[in-house]
């Protein structure tokens, strides 16, 4: 029999890829959200287009994580989209791709002929590479949030949901750059969708932020 008990929000950061397999890792994702009543969340290594894929040594120049011992499942942006569409009671979703990568300079490629579990790109102690332009623009990390609660309005999102949909735009202000990979609600999808969601997520923090600390208490569900 399925607990009645719930959870606000749940967060798989850096967690799935480390899974045996993807299949299995989407069916954790889903278990999770079938426990919480507002939000999911997810930070990890960013997939999309792999280089090399998991178990298998790099042929050529690759992300650093894709060839890691412990990273058994490259859990990818089309992979996050179907567990988040697997949970029927996602309201809206949005997956961002953060941290553009356009040649081979990034410390996140490795050339081939790299030992296995190495970290990012160090001229001191990896093999020599060439500069050279990428074929398409790869990203350093993969962030997401599915949102449960009813938002026709702002005053529908919670605080921990808005709080989520702004994690995942915001990823390091250095980075100059991000992806909207997939973005649904109502009838928003893409830039637009993710514009949406973006505003009456800030609207809901600025609103929030104004209250004095026993208004600020009582706004909070922490059922």
């Amino acid at each position: 029999m399925m607990s009645e008990r719930t959870i606000r929000g749940n967060t798989y950061w850096h967690v799935l890829e480390h899974i045996p397999n993807c299949e299995l890792a989407k069916e954790m994702w889903v278990k999770a959200a079938g426990l919480s009543r507002s939000f999911s969340s997810f930070h990890g290594p960013a997939y999309d287009d792999e280089m090399s894929a998991a178990n298998e040594m790099p042929s050529d120049y690759h992300r650093f994580y894709e060839n890691w011992h412990g990273h058994t499942c490259h859990f990818n942006s089309t992979m996050l989209e179907d567990a988040m569409k697997r949970t029927l009671k996602t309201k809206a979703y949005i997956i961002v791709n953060h941290g553009p990568i356009t040649s081979t300079d990034h410390t996140h490629i490795l050339p081939k002929g790299t030992p296995k579990d190495s970290g990012k790109y160090d001229p001191k102690i990896h093999l020599p590479k060439e500069s050279k332009p990428l074929d398409k623009i790869l990203y350093e990390e993969m962030w997401g949030c599915a949102i449960y609660d009813d938002i026709q309005q702002t005053k529908g999102m919670s605080i921990f949901s808005a709080f989520c949909i702004d994690d995942t735009m915001m990823y390091n202000k250095k980075s100059s750059g991000h992806k909207i990979v997939s973005c649904s609600f109502q009838q928003y999808t893409g830039e637009e969708c993710a514009l949406q969601l973006s505003l009456i997520a800030k609207n809901k923090i600025a609103n929030f932020l104004k209250l004095d600390t026993e208004d600020l208490v009582k706004s909070i569900d922490f059922s």
